[in-house]
């Protein structure tokens, strides 16, 4: 069986690929069938020479920045490396202070707390201190009324 050749059958993509990349490597040399025999004429008027073209081949923008960036890449992940570090430590001095503040707050509150403890002990100590003076006069006077019942059951 032969090769049906009238069906296209397209090329695969590394294909094309390999393709397009050898077409933009070749130069502009144009190419002369060897077979034609031209004269050669010592006129310098009439020289029919092809000039050399020494500019490339224009690549489209897409290539450009593909190429741009397989060439550049170690750049940008450390560009992007320092920038992610220096967001984490100016978030982390943030927190820092935020941290800071809270902690200052929150020893404030324990000094205003154990001063009110103080003067709660305190408060509580001068009424301790007038209940047993009181406590002490009635011990008096049960004692003067029990000295007094006993004079009077002895009489």
């Amino acid at each position: 069986m032969g090769r049906n050749t009238s069906k296209h059958i397209p090329k695969s993509i590394n294909e094309r690929r390999y393709y397009h990349d050898f077409i933009k490597n070749q130069d502009y040399v144009p190419t002369v069938d060897d077979s034609l025999n031209f004269e050669e004429t010592t006129n310098n008027d009439k020289e029919f020479k092809v000039e050399e073209n020494k500019r490339r081949r224009p690549k489209p923008i897409k290539e450009q920045l593909i190429e741009h960036f397989t060439e550049r890449w170690i750049t940008y992940v450390i560009g992007i490396l320092t920038f992610v570090f220096s967001y984490l430590m100016f978030n982390a001095k943030v927190d820092i202070a935020r941290i800071f503040v809270k902690t200052e707050n929150i020893e404030k509150n324990v000094d205003k707390v154990s001063s009110d403890i103080k003067e709660l002990n305190n408060k509580t100590d001068q009424k301790i201190d007038v209940l047993k003076e009181k406590s002490n006069e009635q011990d008096m006077k049960i004692k003067e009324n029990e000295i007094k019942l006993e004079y009077l059951k002895h009489k």
